[in-house]
């Protein structure tokens, strides 16, 4: 609970003090004509319903909704450049049974500070955390959580070069970067990438990180981000030839000032985390063991987006 609490005091400081500095910068903008901050994002709400009455073919009524909060902050005054993102994302489905399960979570939260080196390139320090805000379930077994609130919990801290070749594409790359894992719960330790019985991994290689944001199209805009990851320090050798890949997503097709479709997909792939493997055994779906393997998830919805 005490750290859920910091975690919600992190987001409230971090929206108050941008936009309190962005206000200030604003004010003393129409005095010099100079504005060091740039505050963008998307803030909203989407649909998805499916309702069935007399189907003969079967089906099951249920609604979604998706929270979005995704906000930057972007500072630059001569050859400092300071950039800084929140992504809040959670969703929850609801069925004719009234149970609820969870569709979406994700908290990431992320900034990086550089010096302009050259016009197009910038030496870096930066520094990124994930982590999710409930207990997650394999359904239909709702009744052993396999994630929650900080497990696992992802910190990176790095320094490296940033190759900013337009506004709306950055190549970062860290030769020098720690990775920590932390699980506050340690019997799923071994889930997420975390010897037995400990909170933490600490682990150290090269990190390279693409952000692209652009308007593709008229009333089409999208926002993506590549992670990748490569540990030098893994004690089992053949370990460290794997590459963690996080790659995530988001596009908005705007309808009018009010109505947007989002879709919005994220890939995962961790050698660390053991993702549960099935078959279909007489007609039952049954686990048979558990390993590395490809995650994705898309979610595609209809609502309120406001973009700023």
């Amino acid at each position: 609970m005490k750290i859920k609490f910091v975690v919600l005091s992190i987001i409230i400081l971090f929206i108050s003090h941008t936009l309190a500095l962005s206000q200030a910068d604003s004010t003393k903008s129409t005095k010099d004509t100079v504005k060091y901050w740039t505050i963008n994002g998307n803030v909203g709400i989407t649909m998805t319903q499916i309702g069935f009455f007399n189907w003969v073919k079967g089906g099951e009524n249920s609604v979604t909704g998706t929270g979005l909060f995704n906000v930057n902050a972007n500072y630059k005054k001569d050859r400092w450049v300071w950039e800084n993102y929140l992504l809040a994302n959670y969703g929850l489905m609801t069925n004719d049974a009234g149970s609820y399960r969870k569709t979406d979570d994700r908290f990431d939260i992320n900034s990086k500070i550089g010096y302009q080196q050259w016009k197009e390139l910038n030496w870096a320090f930066l520094v990124n955390f994930k982590t999710q805000f409930s207990k997650g379930y394999n359904y239909p077994n709702d009744s052993v959580f396999v994630s929650k609130f900080m497990t696992p919990g992802y910190l990176i801290i790095s320094i490296g070069a940033d190759y900013v070749p337009t506004d709306y594409i950055s190549l970062y790359f860290s030769p020098f970067t720690g990775k920590f894992i932390y699980v506050s719960d340690t019997s799923l330790s071994d889930k997420w990438g975390v010897k037995r019985d400990y909170h933490l991994q600490p682990d150290f290689g090269w990190f390279f990180k693409l952000v692209f944001k652009k308007d593709i199209m008229q009333n089409v805009s999208i926002a993506t981000k590549l992670s990748l990851f490569q540990n030098y320090t893994d004690k089992n050798a053949s370990n460290r030839a794997n590459i963690d890949v996080d790659w995530d997503a988001l596009m908005i097709f705007k309808v009018n000032s009010f109505l947007s479709a989002t879709f919005q997909w994220r890939l995962i792939y961790d050698n660390d985390i053991k993702v549960p493997i099935y078959e279909t055994i007489n007609g039952l779906k049954t686990k048979i063991g558990e390993g590395p393997r490809t995650q994705f998830m898309e979610q595609l919805g209809l609502g309120i987006v406001f973009t700023f």
